[in-house]
């Protein structure tokens, strides 16, 4: 149950700091601007928020009494979106967010 909370408060925060690194990118690619070392933190910081979410969701998902694997996941939408679309869009979020950080390294 607290992992189960800590993983809600989480998303929140790695929303906020989503929102806040793509106004940061956005805003600086469009100046021509350099990135400075309090962007690479604000980068570097939403990749191990990110990252940490995904190890408690991944914990979350194999201790979880929502996830139940038989031969009706694909039909009810509420057990299809804890086992099958929810986590593969998050891992799909992940990439890309990590994806995101190389390339602003560079």
């Amino acid at each position: 149950m607290f992992l189960t909370h800590l993983h809600s408060f989480m998303g929140w925060s790695l929303l906020i700091l989503l929102f806040l690194s793509v106004i940061t990118a956005i805003v600086k690619s469009l100046n021509g601007g350099d990135f400075k070392a309090s962007d690479k933190i604000l980068f570097l910081g939403n990749m191990i928020v990110g990252h940490v979410q995904f190890i408690i969701g991944i914990i979350i998902y194999f201790t979880s009494n929502k996830v139940i694997f038989s031969k009706q996941i694909m039909s009810e939408s509420v057990v299809r979106f804890f086992v099958v679309e929810h986590p593969l869009l998050m891992i799909l979020g992940i990439f890309m967010m990590t994806l995101g950080y190389v390339k602003s390294k560079k």
